[in-house]
């Protein structure tokens, strides 16, 4: 699971590399006036295909990224559902865990990103709601 996420946390970053690469070649070479007449078009077409290209690969690497940690998430709960049935099947159902099994499990930086947007775009809408 680690592997796999690495790899989608390098596309990620390849992918608004390229997107930036063709930003640069946009504002330096064509606007900025360092590019000839006859490769202007040329310039371009290229630089927005890698804007594209970048911006959808870094796209496609974050949803895949968060379908994998879901898909992660989804696993473990089942791990614990079928612990906790086993648990109440054994003999030794009376010993009990040092953490509580209802506790909230600790959410990931990227989790908690999430909410954070989540949270601010509902502000947004109550805000603009109001007026």
């Amino acid at each position: 699971m680690r592997n796999s996420n690495f790899q989608h946390l390098i596309r990620v970053v390849a992918g608004v590399y390229v997107a930036y690469l063709g930003y640069k070649i946009l504002r330096d070479g064509i606007v900025g006036g360092g590019m000839e007449e006859k490769y202007r078009i040329l310039g371009i077409v290229f630089s927005i295909l890698f804007i594209v290209v970048g911006a959808g690969l870094a796209v496609l690497a974050l949803r895949n990224l968060n379908r994998a940690r879901e898909m992660e998430r989804e696993r473990q709960e089942e791990e614990m559902e079928a612990a906790a049935s086993d648990t109440k099947e054994s003999p030794e159902a009376g010993k009990t865990s040092s953490v509580p099994a209802d506790a909230p499990a600790e959410k990931s930086l990227f989790d908690k990103a999430r909410i954070s947007t989540e949270d601010a775009e509902e502000d947004t809408k109550e805000q603009t709601c109001q007026k």
